[in-house]
């Protein structure tokens, strides 16, 4: 990854990386640093970074954004865009890449949940996840410590087909696709509902070693070698497939019943070979798989809360505990988790 001194270096593009606004950076030991004072526009490889000061207004911080990353964490996602909401509009395009769910729901329901506030006026939200590895050094450092995938895709069917029914719209995400291309990321597009079988999948296993590494104070591999851990990684599995389940088997009566097109995407997913990727063994084994590949890593709840940060708790297992609620699901080893965080 580039450092700051270097993305100084390059010249200015479309595309806009947002930081969360609210507080100075932090370093992983917790100091902060002062923050810039000017907005700057810069580019790597296709993508323009801008530090955002609200103190300070200039020509670049008004300008109307086009394609918006946003790479914060799940918790800082709210205050983040609140900054830069003057300058989206229904024809931007708003990329959401964070660990956990519920992001995308919250951003709808906090800035554009009625027409006064702009709900006709919303900006075209993608949600996208990855496998790759990082950490930050220090502010505006990140290493690139593991190769993996990103995946992207629309967040429901009522984006997916908004999509298909819009040139502009099209041509808007096709752009960040292209400057997406463009970089060593492995970059996928997927169908609304690959993608959020692909987020639920992680959101189980991320249930399971984010808090546990960070419970525990231990590196991932760890959690194998440690009897009342695997004993909570079944408990943490079996409860997000009942839940995983019964929120699958609602989509597949949706199906029975005919309320899909022919042309529907869903119409063509088979639910009950998905469900079985969401069987308790099938979660044990996939958090099993992750501990043994990412044996040596500190997660990054753990990283989190060593460094005296807030964590994406209410995001991972708070996500679940939501659902179970809304399904009247038992849920008791995500509450216990949910309250060592308190």
């Amino acid at each position: 990854m580039a450092s700051a001194e270097q993305l100084q270096r390059v010249a200015q593009e479309q595309l806009t990386l947002a930081e969360p606004p609210s507080k100075k950076p932090e370093s992983e030991n917790g100091s902060s640093k002062p923050a810039a004072t000017v907005s700057l526009m810069n580019r790597v490889g296709g993508f323009s970074w801008e530090v955002l000061d609200s103190a300070k207004t200039t020509n670049a911080s008004t300008q109307r954004i086009d394609c918006l990353v946003v790479t914060t964490k799940a918790h800082h996602t709210t205050e983040a865009l609140r900054q830069v909401v003057p300058r989206l509009d229904h024809q931007s395009v708003v990329l959401l890449l964070q660990n956990g769910m519920g992001i995308y729901e919250e951003l709808q329901n906090t800035f554009y949940s009625s027409s006064a506030n702009g709900k006709y006026n919303a900006p075209f939200f993608l949600q996208g996840t990855t496998t790759h590895g990082c950490y930050r050094s220090h502010p505006f450092h990140v290493v690139h410590a593991g190769q993996g995938g990103l995946w992207v895709g629309t967040p429901d069917i009522e984006s997916a087909q908004r999509l298909d029914t819009s040139p502009t719209l099209n041509s808007s995400v096709r752009t960040l696709l292209d400057q997406l291309y463009t970089l060593p990321l492995g970059v996928r597009w997927e169908s609304t509902f690959q993608l959020q079988a692909r987020l639920w999948k992680k959101l189980a296993v991320n249930a399971c070693i984010n808090p546990l590494t960070a419970h525990f104070d231990c590196l991932n591999g760890a959690l194998l070698d440690d009897v009342s851990c695997t004993s909570l990684i079944h408990a943490l599995c079996t409860e997000s497939s009942a839940i995983i389940q019964h929120h699958l088997g609602l989509i597949w009566d949706q199906k029975a019943r005919g309320q899909w097109s022919s042309t529907d995407e869903l119409a063509h997913i088979d639910v009950p070979l998905l469900q079985s990727q969401f069987t308790p063994d099938a979660l044990v084994s996939q958090v099993q798989l992750v501990c043994q590949q990412t044996a040596s890593n500190v997660s990054s709840m753990r990283q989190d809360m060593r460094a005296g940060r807030s964590t994406e708790i209410n995001y991972i297992n708070g996500y679940v505990v939501t659902l179970a609620t809304r399904y009247n699901l038992p849920c008791s080893t995500h509450r216990q988790i949910l309250q060592w965080f308190r």
